[in-house]
């Protein structure tokens, strides 16, 4: 009669005799004793571990079980063993079991706020997971739109395959991920992407086939194929091109106001009387000197132009990784054939352009000597008019 129906909001009540119990939510006829708060069901102790199956939980459920049974037959030896029980014995008892009951519940507490815990800190660790992934495929988006909006073909076929490579990889670490529901993740839309970039390689073949017709870009020096080939032709046997003719190509087919135009010219010069034979290359000087005339009638002595051709042997040199005492050659011929006076070479020297410095402090160091004798000459020269002058 004294015994209260509920002592705490998992515990229903302990004793067999109470009709106001409810039925285990297992469907076994027994009567409640335990209720979770999570799951909303009753139970009874047999069927706890049939409803929680936590392995932790479990556990403590036993445990639990275990003590509740111990409390109850402890309390029926007392009632067995004398029948002239009085209210303060019963309550006596009843206080044990209670005691047992709170010690058992409070262990469940704190079992089921760890799991709750772990699973927390589970589910935060996904989503961050989910949202790392997430940056990265925006991140491969935006670098492709990029792509797409400059017609940057050659960067696209560069990057097709780590594009590939790194959209699987996401797609791997997606599935790797741990959740505590339920959830798929899949990359929408990929064939489309694919399809995308399948799409636009297919102009790739045009451009270079352009390019390789002599359209070429105006961003950074370089030699022209079919002049490469008319300066060569003076060696050719029975050729009848002429300087004139050279000339004449340049002037129709490459344009004075592009910013390498003596650069691509002098570029293509050098291309020509190139001798490219592993491990040695070598200037082919018969060219070299019989071709000058063409290079004299496009720069006529212009100071810029005569600095440029300076920057193109500077760029064919570097390109060449500095064949030993090139550049010294190249400077010869050069000054020997009038193309670039001492003070272009000087200026080249004293006032380096800041953006062209990639193979300049290698040069000049390979022409030291070159300087060394213009720097006497002239010298020579102004102590002779200084006698003249006296």
């Amino acid at each position: 009669k004294d015994t209260p129906q509920s002592y705490h909001h998992l515990f229903l009540g302990m004793t067999s005799n109470n009709s106001d119990f409810l039925e285990c939510s297992n469907n076994c006829s027994a009567k409640a004793v335990l209720s979770c708060k999570k799951c909303e069901i009753n139970y009874c102790l047999k069927c706890s571990h049939i409803v929680h199956e936590q392995p932790a939980l479990k556990n403590k459920l036993e445990s639990a079980q275990s003590s509740v049974e111990k409390a109850f037959e402890d309390a029926e030896k007392v009632v067995s063993s004398n029948k002239n029980l009085n209210k303060d014995k019963i309550t006596v008892v009843f206080t044990c079991i209670r005691a047992a009951v709170d010690t058992c519940e409070r262990e469940l507490n704190e079992c089921i706020d760890n799991i709750d815990d772990n699973n927390k800190e589970k589910l935060e660790k996904y989503q961050q997971n989910v949202t790392d992934a997430t940056l990265k495929l925006e991140q491969y988006r935006k670098e492709l739109e990029n792509i797409l909006v400059n017609n940057n073909y050659e960067m696209l076929l560069q990057s097709r395959e780590n594009l590939t490579e790194n959209i699987d990889q996401i797609e791997k670490d997606l599935e790797k991920l741990e959740s505590s529901v339920d959830i798929r993740f899949t990359i929408e839309n990929i064939d489309n992407l694919q399809a995308a970039v399948n799409d636009a390689l297919k102009t790739v073949k045009i451009v270079q086939k352009q390019v390789e017709l002599g359209s070429f870009s105006s961003h950074s020096p370089h030699a022209d194929p079919q002049l490469v080939k008319l300066f060569k032709s003076v060696n050719d046997q029975g050729t009848t091109i002429t300087d004139p003719e050279i000339i004449t190509y340049i002037r129709e087919h490459m344009d004075p106001s592009e910013k390498f135009y003596i650069r691509n010219i002098v570029l293509s010069y050098l291309e020509a009387c190139l001798i490219n034979r592993d491990p040695q290359k070598k200037i082919q000087e018969d060219i070299a000197k019989k071709r000058m005339t063409v290079l004299n009638a496009i720069i006529e002595h212009k100071p810029e132009a005569e600095i440029q051709a300076v920057y193109a042997i500077q760029n064919f040199v570097n390109k060449l990784e500095h064949p030993p005492k090139m550049a010294q050659l190249l400077f010869d011929i050069f000054y020997d054939e009038e193309c670039v006076s001492e003070d272009a070479f000087f200026e080249w020297l004293r006032n380096p352009d800041q953006s062209e410095t990639e193979g300049h402090a290698i040069v000049e160091i390979s022409t030291k000597d070159f300087f060394t004798w213009l720097q006497q000459a002239e010298t020579e020269v102004e102590e002779g008019e200084e006698e003249e002058g006296s």
